[in-house]
């Protein structure tokens, strides 16, 4: 392909303001052939392809092969489409997993995400989890599923306010209809451990921190393909490619809005302290004591359970009845007894005195009762 662009036989793409010609995209096994409509550039394509089966001895699946044509006519796609054996695709197309031409500032497009995260955490939902599982799982899905995707684009609010509110109903064990007490800040369990958190990264700061490496690429990477397209494009001036205009990518206007000095004039760059500069101040202040409790040694479901007994976070009587009322109503006795659990009573011999003295003691739990309970606190 490089020597059908050098002798001018294959027209690639060229920006406006650029002298570059950009053909095709390589990784693996996925191909990204890239040119403008012409017949010509047509036939190069399939005596090229021709030419890899009978080198490699392998086969081209064309039917799994997709042709995306941007500002040309739909009918002459069709046509080159079954010259070339394949399917007709439009944008947004997934290349490397990524939608390529989707718009990331709309929740839409990363609604697949949203579903994969939902999924997999649903997988674990019903399983037996000891006190302190859910944050590895929590890590280990973000760090499985959304790194990726969060290292191309800026998710929008919408989005990272969805997956950070799935996240929180895994961890304390409830779902999206049924709601579980939060019995600590999100934003405290999303400080590092040293600090007195459990270590959860906080969606938006990760992601800045993700893109910021970006802006250190365009320092470190100027001989590489994808720095020299952004020269191409925008134009650059002393080896600085000049600002974002109206009539830039999102993906770069992103970029050029984050927080500045993340990812510039460093000469080697580290998401985790692109991190931890972004966090640095905009949470509440430490609780170093707290880092102490976690140590290879002690199981991880004791030193969970400590972290929430050092701030007064477990399920005690006094903790369930300033968080939910009636302890009674949130512990579910009321809902039981009052519609199928006295009728059940019936068949066990000397238990039906039993469950009409509880139902009769909630229907006429009185000031009394709540006054007797605030005077245990």
């Amino acid at each position: 392909m490089k020597s059908a662009v050098a002798c001018g036989k294959f027209s690639g793409f060229k920006f406006n303001a650029g002298e570059e010609c950009f053909s095709h995209l390589q990784y693996a096994d996925d191909t990204l052939i890239i040119e403008t409509n012409g017949w010509g550039n047509i036939r190069i394509i399939k005596e090229n392809l021709m030419l890899f089966e009978v080198i490699s001895g392998l086969k081209v699946n064309f039917h799994k092969s997709l042709l995306v044509g941007i500002n040309i006519e739909h009918d002459w796609i069709k046509e080159v489409a079954v010259i070339l054996n394949c399917k007709v695709g439009s944008t947004p197309f997934k290349y490397l997993d990524l939608p390529i031409g989707a718009n990331p500032g709309r929740n839409s497009t990363w609604q697949p995400v949203v579903e994969i995260v939902r999924a997999r955490l649903a997988s674990w939902k019903h399983k037996k989890l000891s006190i302190g599982v859910p944050v590895i799982i929590i890590n280990s899905v973000l760090s499985a599923i959304l790194v990726y995707f969060l290292s191309f684009f800026k998710a929008p609010t919408g989005t990272l306010c969805k997956l950070e509110s799935l996240f929180k109903h895994f961890l304390w064990g409830g779902s999206e209809d049924e709601r579980k007490i939060n019995w600590e800040k999100w934003e405290k369990m999303c400080r590092p451990i040293e600090e007195g958190g459990l270590g959860i990264k906080k969606l938006k700061a990760f992601n800045d921190a993700l893109l910021g490496k970006w802006i250190w690429k365009t320092n470190t990477e100027k001989e590489s393909l994808w720095y020299r397209a952004l020269v191409n494009r925008y134009e650059a001036c002393e080896g600085i490619i000049r600002r974002e205009d109206n009539n830039s990518l999102i993906w770069w206007r992103d970029i050029k809005m984050l927080n500045a000095g993340i990812g510039e004039g460093v000469n080697s760059f580290s998401v985790k302290e692109a991190y931890k500069k972004i966090i640095s101040g905009s949470m509440a202040p430490d609780e170093p004591f707290l880092a102490k409790v976690w140590k290879k040694s002690i199981p991880i479901k004791v030193s969970y359970f400590v972290w929430k007994a050092l701030q007064n976070r477990v399920a005690t009587k006094e903790n369930l009845y300033s968080t939910c009322g009636l302890i009674s109503r949130w512990l579910g006795i009321y809902v039981v007894f009052q519609n199928e659990g006295l009728p059940h009573l019936l068949h066990f011999e000397g238990l039906m005195g039993v469950g009409r003295s509880i139902v009769s003691r909630l229907n006429n739990m009185d000031r009394n009762d709540v006054e007797h309970f605030e005077g245990e606190k």
